[in-house]
């Protein structure tokens, strides 16, 4: 059970930045609208009053929006030591009250932020080790932290204590597993959206064990599926046009490991987009299963059209909403 990160990712040593605080529901549009009307409301004195939350929850909502990447920082211009922060283009697109679906009512939004955790640039360290982990079916939350504590030395962060370790492994299942058990309160994982998502089980039987649910989701949009296999080819890929189901099922850092997707539960997505949609081809070659994008995409703005283009059609499909511009 041993992960090191690809070059190609960027990873920042941030651990336990969420001072034990998963994202609840509405922190992320708190933070956003938030951050929309004062780049600098994190570093207010009186931040505490205007988010409604108290001071480590301040910090823990700052935190999640960064590493969803619906905010980005900027330096202050009064304090060089203090950063700002402001909307991203993603988060405009998702948030902003004429976006797709700011208040996350679509189960799809839940699965685009999953991705957007996970995808490079990742300020979620712990997050990225575990789910690109070769993990067994079955795992113990000291198993998580013995392989964070090896994720750790193997990236020479030496600076990093075993307790921050431990509070990433408390959060994360948490965060996503579905009942929350020992010493975690039941009302913490009731208010965790990303529960939702069902990517860890508790296993009946065994307080201290757990399983990654890996193969096709109830709830998981092929478009959401396609969008993060078209980042990731942009991002890690090097712009390659065809690309293997297995590797995008399998390889670290990739939509199959972020999401917990078999090859078949991948490549099954893709078949059903492509066929629906077009866009995009699968192709067999060698028994193997192969997407094809098309020689117009050039991993810049094409792309990004493309990308926004899935998005737009999905979410005026789901919600009835208007595409955007």
């Amino acid at each position: 059970m041993s992960v090191a990160a690809p070059e190609k990712n960027e990873l920042r040593p941030a651990f336990a930045r969420h001072e034990t605080f998963h994202p609840r529901y509405g922190w992320l549009k708190k933070g956003f609208d938030a951050a929309a009307e004062d780049g600098g409301v994190f570093n207010r004195k009186d931040a505490t009053t205007v988010l409604g939350v108290g001071k480590n929850m301040v910090r823990a909502i700052r935190y999640w929006c960064l590493a969803y990447k619906i905010l980005d920082e900027q330096p202050n211009e009064q304090n060089s030591r203090l950063r700002d922060v402001v909307p991203s283009e993603f988060g405009k697109q998702l948030l902003a009250d004429d976006g797709w679906d700011p208040y996350l009512e679509d189960p799809g939004s839940l699965w685009l932020l999953h991705w957007h955790l996970l995808r490079t640039p990742c300020r979620a360290p712990a997050w990225w080790a575990i789910f690109n982990s070769p993990y067994s079916p079955e795992f113990s939350d000291e198993a998580l932290l013995e392989e964070l504590r090896r994720f750790r030395d193997e990236q020479g962060w030496t600076e990093v204590a075993d307790n921050s370790l431990d509070k990433d492994v408390r959060c994360l299942l948490r965060m996503y597993g579905s009942v929350t058990r020992g010493r975690d309160l039941l009302e913490d994982s009731v208010d965790s959206p990303f529960a939702e998502l069902d990517l860890i089980r508790p296993i009946p039987g065994d307080e201290r064990a757990w399983s990654v649910n890996s193969g096709p989701k109830q709830g998981l949009p092929d478009e959401i599926v396609v969008y993060a296999c078209l980042d990731y080819a942009h991002a890690v890929e090097s712009g390659a046009k065809v690309l293997g189901v297995a590797g995008l099922a399998r390889n670290e850092g990739s939509p199959g490991r972020a999401l917990a997707l078999t090859e078949t539960a991948l490549g099954d997505a893709l078949a059903r987009f492509a066929e629906q949609h077009g866009v995009i081809e699968l192709t067999h070659a060698a028994g193997n299963r192969q997407l094809v994008l098309p020689e117009a995409f050039d991993f810049g703005d094409v792309l990004d059209e493309v990308q926004q283009s899935i998005l737009d059609t999905y979410y005026a499909r789901r919600l009835g909403k208007a595409k955007r511009k």
